[in-house]
Order: structure tokens, then C-alpha cells, then sequence
């Protein structure tokens, strides 16, 4: 026998229906029903909520979920969709720390500013949680005003990858990004290898930041939300993509000395790009060596029916360029005070 504790109980699930035979003949009864202000749940009884958003198909099963101090109602639904042929371009992924999401068409985003806030109230609960006696009544109401910011931050990473993935699968018909190996660069003090645990002590707040990114969201979202847009997407190696050229293709360590800074040693070439969108570019000539990697890919015409690479427009390819969360470069790099926006230059 083990203690259960209230804790531990978050969640609980009912079917969405109850079919059953009566005199040879199937028979449907709803088990959940849901009205405009309130659900009817078993065993419950009806229950006040608010409805965020419809939801469409067929319902198979409602989980009541609790987070914190709040409850949740998540529904499963079937929904069979019409895949439509995507007419978008091909575009390259770059994630990182210094601009999570890089596009090999000279946009990006920023990071986010609100969880470097929300990281700093984490900081001051978990001191003040270190200065409570345990069991106590402080103790537990800092438990669990830590646990709301710590909820908050992940409710605003979430939204930000879910705005972000959205819009690339639905511009874009081709998305080629890294198969990055996570796991080896947010490793925590708990892996038992030799002389590990003062190198992971030193790359805590490396760590931190890159799961603020949230890589594994990002790649996970495209990978569902591609089947419905019919978005192809392609992974390909990381290896050397921050340190080859994208004109004269030389690799070499010295390209790739700093945090946010390169050069190219190849004394023939004389090009000039900021780091992140030379690495995104790589990245799409791996995955497609046929796309057109300086830019945004055009409809086919004379000119690439001849092999000729197109140049790089001065558009951007959204219609709306208002209500895109991504950026040029140019422009995103004056907002970023004191980041280290340096560019890619082969001398």
C-alpha cells in the first residue's frame, strides 16, 4: 500500500458517448453534454465553464484536467479534413538562443522579453520557498504561487509556438530544419557521468535558454500541423551549417569563433550575411539542392526552367506583413538592444 495524495490525482476521463443494443438496435446516449455555460459531467452533475473555442467532429473521450488551481475540460474529437495542394515556397529553419526562429529569406523573431520577467518571479519564489519551514502555511502558499508563474511560463511558451509553427506551415509548402540532438545541450546534473556535473553547473543558464526556445515544441507542432496543410518537412544534419560558407562553401572552424559572430577565411569570396541566415540557408541546400536557397522561391517560369537561381526579392512573402510575427532582420535588429546581431562576411 502507498500513500495517495492529493497531488498526485490530476486527472480524470469519461467517455463522450455510451452505445449500447436494445432489442437488436443501436442506441446512442450522450454521457458528457455540453451547453453554452455549462457541462454536464457524471457523477458531477452540471458544472459552470467557459467555452474557449467550438470544436467540430465527432467527441470520443472528455478529460478533466488540473493545473494548479484551476480545472480544464480537454475534448478529443474526430475530424476528417480535405488535404488542399500547398502553393507556398520553400523556406529553411535556423533555431537558436540569440533569434529562436531564423528563415533563410531574412526574417526572424525576437525572443520572447516576458519570460525573462516571469524567470526572475521564479527566482525570487523558489527563495523565498528555501526560507519556509516545510509543512507550514508560508510554505504552502508559496508552493503554490510558484507553481502559477511556473504554469504561466509554460502557457506562454506554448502560445508563442503555436503562433510561430502556424504560420510557417501555412506559408510555406516546403520546411527544411535541423535534426538537432537536444539532449546532449539541456543535460541536468542528474546524468552520472565522470566530471559531468561542473560542466552542466556551468552551462545552467545556456540550458535555461534553450528551453525557452522550445526546440521540441516547435519540431513536434510542424510535424502534426504539416499533415493538415500538406507541408512537406525534411530534417536534415546540423553539422558545420553556422560554419560553411553559402557562396564559396568553406568550412572551417575559425568561421565560427563567438556566440553571434563569423567570418569566412576564404580570401576569394566577399560575402556578406548575418550568421543565422547563412546557417538557414545551409540548412535548406541540404534538404533541397534545387530550391532556390538565396531567397524566396518563385513559381516556375522560363528562368528556372533553365537552371537560373532567382534573386532575392525585396517583398516580403506574407500578404499581410502586419499581421506576421515575423521580421526582417534589419529591422528586428534595432529593437534588439544590446543583443550581438553581427554578420557573416568572407573576406
Amino acid at each position: 500500500p502507498s500513500f495517495r495524495s492529493v497531488e498526485d490525482n490530476n486527472s480524470i476521463s469519461f467517455r463522450a458517448w455510451i452505445r449500447s443494443t436494445v432489442n437488436g438496435l443501436p442506441k446512442v446516449r450522450p454521457l458528457v453534454v455540453f451547453g453554452q455555460d455549462c457541462v454536464t459531467l457524471p457523477k458531477f452533475g452540471c458544472i459552470k465553464y467557459k467555452r474557449h473555442r467550438k470544436f467540430y467532429g465527432d467527441p470520443k473521450t472528455v478529460d478533466v484536467v488540473r493545473e494548479g488551481r484551476a480545472f480544464y475540460v480537454i475534448l478529443v474529437t474526430e475530424w476528417v479534413f480535405k488535404k488542399i495542394e500547398h502553393k507556398g515556397e520553400a523556406v529553411g529553419l535556423e533555431l537558436s538562443v540569440v533569434l529562436p526562429v531564423c528563415l533563410s529569406n531574412g526574417e526572424a523573431i525576437a525572443p520572447d522579453p516576458g519570460l525573462e520577467v516571469l524567470e526572475k518571479k521564479v527566482r525570487k519564489a523558489q527563495k523565498r520557498l528555501s526560507r519556509a519551514i516545510r509543512g507550514s502555511k508560508r510554505s504552502k502558499k508559496t508552493k503554490h504561487r510558484l507553481a502559477d508563474i511556473k504554469l504561466k511560463q509554460v502557457r506562454r511558451r506554448t502560445a508563442r509556438t503555436h503562433v510561430v509553427t502556424s504560420e510557417l506551415t501555412r506559408r510555406f509548402s516546403y520546411i527544411a530544419i535541423e535534426d538537432l540532438k537536444l539532449k546532449e545541450t539541456s543535460s541536468t546534473a542528474k546524468d552520472k557521468v565522470l566530471g559531468f556535473y561542473e560542466q552542466v553547473k556551468k552551462n545552467t543558464g545556456r540550458t535555461s535558454a534553450v528551453l525557452n526556445v522550445s526546440m521540441c515544441e516547435i519540431r513536434a507542432q510542424i510535424d502534426y500541423k504539416s499533415e493538415k496543410t500538406g507541408t512537406k518537412i525534411q530534417s536534415v544534419s546540423s553539422k558545420k551549417t553556422l560554419q560553411t560558407c553559402i557562396v564559396g562553401g568553406n568550412k572551417s572552424f575559425a568561421n565560427r569563433q563567438k556566440q553571434a559572430s563569423s567570418g569566412c577565411i576564404n580570401e576569394t569570396c566577399n560575402y556578406l550575411e548575418l550568421v543565422y541566415v547563412n546557417a538557414a540557408k545551409n540548412v535548406l541546400r541540404r534538404a533541397n539542392p534545387s530550391a532556390a536557397v538565396l531567397g524566396r522561391r518563385k513559381s516556375p517560369s522560363k528562368s528556372t526552367a533553365m537552371g537560373i537561381i532567382p534573386q532575392t526579392p525585396t517583398s516580403l512573402a506574407t500578404t499581410k506583413i502586419s499581421g506576421s510575427c515575423f521580421q526582417p532582420i534589419s529591422a528586428l535588429a534595432l529593437t534588439m538592444v544590446g543583443s550581438h546581431l553581427t554578420s557573416t562576411r568572407c573576406f
